[in-house]
């Protein structure tokens, strides 16, 4: 459903500046890119609307570049946004949820609250299980960082 006349031509508008937002991130410009995030945010926002699937990719690009950035509470913020916007297009048990748990994991990880965490990961992984099969590399993955979690717990034990 389109909320504006700008349509499709605006999504594919906000599409064009993601995808020049991804190449500076490859570049290591992360300021550039974050600009570039926020043009493809506002586009979309107005083409499509502040709840479409869309937005929330964005979101999740710039969550990225935050946490990149160190700006970890900025990152936690966008990474709640698109979680929200994910479940409500995709349903909870997507396997995108999962993704979103984990890298909102990995926030609370870098911000050393690792109870919290682990708890996330936990969610990440009980959703890419189900939807991914206990196989697939994505599980692998949030099984090695809840691995890390569980050094890092033990090393501030000792």
């Amino acid at each position: 459903m389109e909320n504006t006349a700008l349509g499709q031509e605006g999504r594919s508008v906000g599409v064009d500046y993601n995808n020049m937002a991804n190449v500076l991130k490859s570049q290591g410009k992360r300021g550039e890119a974050m600009n570039m995030d926020e043009k493809a945010l506002a586009i979309k926002v107005k083409a499509l609307g502040a709840e479409d699937r869309s937005v929330g990719n964005t979101d999740g690009n710039m969550a990225n570049v935050f946490q990149r950035q160190g700006k970890l509470d900025d990152a936690m913020d966008m990474y709640e946004k698109a979680l929200a916007i994910t479940i409500k297009a995709l349903g909870p048990e997507h396997s995108s949820v999962g993704l979103a748990y984990n890298n909102m994991a990995n926030v609370l990880k870098s911000q050393g609250k690792l109870g919290e965490a682990m708890k996330m990961y936990e969610k990440a992984l009980a959703i890419k299980v189900k939807a991914l099969g206990a196989e697939h590399s994505s599980v692998g993955n949030t099984y090695g960082n809840m691995t890390n979690v569980l050094q890092r717990q033990v090393h501030l034990a000792r």
